[in-house]
């Protein structure tokens, strides 16, 4: 979501998790009839957007809307619809106003003075006070340590000061209309910090201090009003009363479906069921739906074998090191998803601190042959490994299998639909995985962060190591930009040594739009990124 996120491989909110499907090719563009063989041109768009439809997509599954909790892509596309945040990204990633229409930062970089915008109301219709404000960021501090990582960002972050002893962090709001806040140093940052998806304003009448909210109402200030919530679908409204440009469309429908996948997808598409499909498993010239329009954006995603590091026998290193150095990286990326880029960094490529690749993950089976010796000697003879799976990629489950048989252990798979996913990883219950990590935002400590530190809920390998959680909390008070170069790659070297994860691709996502949809962009965070307030069909189907 996120947004470090959740998303499985072939299947992240952002630094979310998020199933993995298959992607294509390019930077930002929207490829028209003059790059696809034989396929016409979309009609024009008109000059006045069209008011009216239905846009229909498909997800595997929501567990939550509620923005503190969210932990996958899925989750925060609906997400996004429904709450701001105090201020947001554009598609550069640039931080503009949101809920805020404005702020102020103190000479000393320490103190950010926002002012709300007048007139903002709730769903409900209840307005928006300040209240809500630092009920929401009280909210994420108290769940720090139960939440996803907003809160231990903003706690690190934040200063403290003692009142009758106890201390409170210093969020304060002077009138109805202004917020300050006070860091603890200059972290030049942290207005990209706000701009998370679990940092979304909340009403605090709906939703309580110290505890998760798992079914409606979810009311927030956004484009869409949540009107369905069920197992099988949830459907969002235009909300008319927005404080910005109300949205084109009437409504939003997003069909949950089991059997989410890209061949399920597609058949939905193809036969008009779909409006818009994500993460399109085909290069953009296949042939497929010449007539669709195609958007590709390269994402703040890296797609990576994860370990279990509290489950034997993944608990070794020694037995990590092995199954990295026997799995063909090189036969995985050519046969799998081709149009994907190869990477090696645990950074995204777009991010700051990303190493091309340099050949350190390397394809040396008598060496893995030596290092399993070694693990057997520690965990013991062939040793039995669960392969938890979401949607069965069947050239990364036989190359799982060949890694297995060079190194003597047994590979027990299980697949398991998106939601008991999810749970499965939370829980523990798998020592091998393939998964994709979706940056929250563009900032190199927060992803790994979320992603490595012994303190992240979302920390889903089970990583603890002291020396890289000293690396990531230096990377917080480091200014300077060629010293936080050099502990990255510290920490690189760390993760290279001790292995909870094997960077495979770089994720570049395609999206399929039916040829009426007009005013879709991309983002860079995850699968489902799309601006969907500013949508429009021409023409409206009726």
């Amino acid at each position: 979501m996120e947004r470090s996120r959740f998303h499985r491989s072939r299947p992240s909110r952002r630094g979310v998790w998020c199933a993995r499907l298959a992607a294509a090719c390019g930077g930002l563009i929207l490829l028209s009839a003059a790059c696809q063989q034989a396929a016409p041109r979309p009609p024009a768009p008109k000059s006045v957007p069209q008011r009216g439809g239905v846009c229909r997509l498909v997800i595997p599954g929501v567990s939550t809307l509620d923005p503190l909790y969210v932990t996958d892509v899925y989750e925060a596309t609906v997400i996004a619809s429904l709450f701001d945040g105090l201020v947001r990204y554009d598609d550069a990633l640039n931080v503009l106003p949101d809920l805020a229409e404005e702020w102020r930062i103190s000479s000393d970089g320490r103190i950010y003075t926002f002012t709300l915008r007048s007139g903002v109301r709730f769903h409900d219709g209840s307005p928006l006070e300040t209240e809500d404000v630092l009920h929401t960021f009280r909210r994420c501090l108290s769940a720090a340590g139960q939440s996803a990582s907003s809160g231990l960002i903003l706690a690190r972050l934040i200063d403290q000061e003692y009142i009758d002893g106890r201390p409170r962090f210093r969020i304060s709001a002077p009138d109805a209309r202004t917020l300050e806040i006070v860091l603890r140093h200059a972290y030049p940052e942290f207005l990209k910090i706000l701009a998370m998806d679990q940092l979304r304003i909340v009403p605090r009448r709906y939703f309580p201090l110290d505890r998760k909210v798992e079914q409606p109402p979810f009311i927030g200030t956004g484009a869409f009003m949540l009107d369905v919530f069920q197992a099988d679908r949830i459907e969002l409204k235009r909300n008319d009363q927005f404080h910005g440009s109300p949205p084109h469309l009437d409504r939003v429908r997003f069909t949950v479906s089991a059997e989410y996948s890209g061949s399920h997808n597609r058949r939905l598409f193809e036969a008009g069921q779909l409006d818009i499909m994500d993460a399109y498993p085909g290069t953009p010239n296949d042939g497929f739906m010449p007539q669709a329009q195609r958007l590709v954006q390269a994402q703040l995603t890296t797609s990576m074998l994860v370990f279990n590091c509290r489950r034997p026998p993944t608990d070794d290193p020694s037995f990590r090191k092995a199954v990295s150095l026997a799995f063909n990286r090189t036969e995985f990326l050519t046969h799998s998803h081709p149009t994907l880029k190869p990477t090696e960094s645990f950074l995204p490529a777009r991010m700051f601190g990303f190493s091309p690749p340099s050949g350190r993950f390397g394809f040396d089976p008598a060496a893995a042959a030596m290092l399993m010796e070694r693990s057997r000697h520690l965990g013991g003879e062939s040793p039995s490994v669960v392969y938890l799976d979401f949607q069965r990629e069947p050239n990364f489950f036989r190359l799982m299998t060949d890694t297995a048989h060079r190194l003597g252990f047994s590979l027990n798979s299980r697949e398991t639909p998106w939601i008991e996913f999810q749970e499965e990883i939370r829980r523990g219950n798998f020592n091998v995985t393939i998964m994709a990590w979706t940056a929250d935002t563009p900032i190199a400590e927060q992803y790994l962060e979320n992603l490595l530190h012994s303190e992240s809920q979302q920390n889903v390998a089970g990583y603890r190591d002291p020396v890289v959680d000293d690396l990531i909390d230096r990377l917080y008070r480091e200014a300077n930009l060629h010293a936080k170069l050099r502990i990255i790659q510290s920490i690189e070297t760390r993760l290279q040594e001790t292995v909870p994860l094997i960077p495979l691709e770089s994720y570049v996502m395609t999206y399929l739009l039916q040829p009426h949809v007009r005013g879709a962009r991309l983002n860079p965070f995850g699968i489902c990124s799309l601006n969907l307030g500013e949508i429009w069909f021409d023409p409206v189907p009726r």
